[in-house]
């Protein structure tokens, strides 16, 4: 079932202080398209306390406040992320047994060609390293869990490792096979598009994807990605990729 994320807003914030929600329906007010994060320390915030990082692409751009991302010297904190019927927040040591029950499915094993090594050691130091993205790359995946429920239904994000032919900023979703056919991956990947154009300054954003994963593929074609090329990672020498591509336009659809 498509997301129905055009209807709503979306919540970017560290805490009550730091909430700002828009309207999908309401546009927000025009501003450059870059986020300041002045380093702060204490309860100080960003120097500009009403300031709104946003961009008019469209009718459900998301419009995020710029005191969602905050920073202790040099080391960005992964905001919480609202939509409707989500939230986007960071990995916590509780969430490790269902990440790895996730991880260790047989669905999830395929579309993410795991090697069968990968256990629940492995799967704790995934959820540190994506963590660790966002203190060195202010970036990462995000734990989603319900709104309604508080359910952990998977992660998704923006994810940039280093690595020689890796194309650049990768939207990426994954959820456990038990919650699929809802819409969420739409709807998380929607955040994390958006959050990445608008809030990191990127112009470009790639998914990669195995070319017989048909149902994310209708994701990321909804979420305005293009198959640029099918490429043979480093890291999956017997699994071509799908290189997917979407760029910033007034005409990236929501």
């Amino acid at each position: 079932m498509p997301a129905t994320g055009d209807s709503t807003g979306i919540s970017i914030f560290m805490d009550s202080s730091t909430r700002t929600t828009w309207p999908a329906t309401t546009a927000a007010p025009t501003s450059t398209r870059t986020c300041q994060t002045t380093p702060v320390t204490g309860d100080s915030r960003s120097s500009s306390g009403a300031g709104i990082a946003a961009v008019q692409q469209g009718p459900a751009r998301t419009a995020i406040s710029e005191r969602a991302i905050r920073q202790t010297g040099t080391v960005s904190v992964c905001p919480t992320i609202e939509t409707e019927r989500l939230v986007l927040r960071p990995l916590r040591d509780e969430d490790l047994d269902d990440y790895f029950a996730m991880m260790d499915s047989p669905e999830v094993r395929r579309w993410l060609h795991l090697p069968d090594t990968f256990d629940r050691d492995a799967a704790w130091a995934q959820m540190a390293a994506f963590l660790g993205q966002w203190a060195l790359r202010g970036m990462g995946l995000w734990a989603v869990e319900e709104r309604s429920t508080g359910r952990f239904l998977g992660r998704a994000g923006l994810h940039n490792p280093e690595r020689v032919d890796w194309p650049g900023v990768e939207v990426g979703w994954t959820f456990d096979p038990r919650y699929w056919g809802n819409g969420y991956a739409t709807e998380a990947g929607r955040a994390a598009r958006d959050f990445g154009f608008e809030v990191l300054g990127e112009e470009r954003l790639y998914s990669c994807i195995l070319p017989d994963n048909l149902a994310s593929q209708a994701v990321a074609r909804r979420l305005g990605f293009e198959l640029q090329e099918e490429r043979v990672m480093a890291w999956y020498p017997d699994a071509p990729h799908g290189l997917w591509v979407t760029e910033l336009s007034p005409s990236a659809p929501d």
